[in-house]
């Protein structure tokens, strides 16, 4: 077999491989009247683990103040994440994430890229964010979903997400400590920080 051959036959398998994963990685925006468990179901679930993160950082910062508290993050941020899965049918996993990550495991997959850029236009556009996005995703021939809630900067965020010359050294000293790659700084208050996301099968209808 000449060359020729042997380079056709390698671009004809290289398309149908490709063909084969577009026809069996696909995504859809569903119509909200057609998800309306599963944006039940993430909506419930992205509130409470923003909540419990939230009144355990105040706690932290009331007992132990901002720096402490960052150690305190760093630990539990993953262990309710856990915990949500864990309490919920149906749900998969969840996490924060965003294209500027401080937690290198809180880097977007290729369909959380879509959601921050979904965001990322409507910023752009001037306008509000968007309470929710959800994605229908079909992966080899399994049919899941994706919510996305918001996050953005505000308050007690801004003493460790905040324009560096406004952080407390010693925050910034334990931030570098932790997260030697950070790039989650640099944020005023009400910017789009990134997003809670949500994997969870497809619910019944009721």
């Amino acid at each position: 077999m000449n060359k020729q051959k042997i380079k056709i036959i390698l671009l004809i398998v290289a398309v149908t491989v490709t063909a084969c994963e577009i026809k069996d990685d696909r995504v859809t925006i569903p119509d909200p009247k057609e998800a309306v468990g599963e944006i039940k179901l993430g909506h419930e679930v992205a509130g409470e683990l923003a909540g419990e993160l939230r009144e355990t950082l105040l706690n932290s910062i009331d007992a132990s103040g901002f720096v402490n508290t960052i150690t305190i993050c760093n630990q539990w941020a993953p262990v309710y994440a856990q915990r949500v899965v864990e309490k919920y049918d149906g749900v998969t996993a969840i996490k924060r994430t965003a294209f500027r990550v401080r937690n290198p495991a809180d880097t977007p997959d290729k369909y959380e890229k879509e959601a921050l850029l979904y965001y990322n236009e409507k910023i752009q556009m001037g306008e509000d964010l968007p309470e929710y996005y959800i994605q229908r995703i079909i992966q080899a021939k399994k049919v899941f979903y994706r919510y996305y809630e918001p996050i953005v900067m505000g308050g007690i965020c801004l003493h460790c997400h905040g324009e560096e010359k406004n952080i407390n050294p010693e925050i910034l000293k334990k931030i570098n400590q932790l997260y030697p790659a950070d790039s989650a700084t640099g944020y005023q208050d009400k910017d789009f920080r990134g997003l809670i996301s949500v994997t969870l099968d497809q619910q019944p209808e009721n």
